[in-house]
């Protein structure tokens, strides 16, 4: 509620959010992923990683964090998904 010397305005605000239930074996895995050429819509970079669950297991991906519990190779160069 807004008082007398207060400024601004009343808004409604949601939040999206789910629960991680975390297994005792579980480690949740944080990469950053580029494209060269870059991809600037972020529903084509989400639908080229898509095509590799596979080999990527269940993942989440943002446009540019992806998120699994799966360990991919250690390399120290980049990984063509072509």
């Amino acid at each position: 509620m807004l008082g007398p010397d207060s400024d601004g305005r009343v808004v409604d605000i949601r939040s999206n959010y789910f629960q991680l239930i975390k297994k005792p074996d579980m480690h949740l895995l944080q990469y950053r992923v580029d494209f060269i050429p870059e991809i600037d819509h972020p529903g084509v970079r989400k639908a080229m990683l898509r095509v590799h669950e596979e080999m990527l297991g269940k993942y989440v991906f943002d446009g540019t964090l992806l998120y699994n519990t799966k360990r991919l190779p250690q390399v120290n160069k980049s990984i063509q998904l072509s």
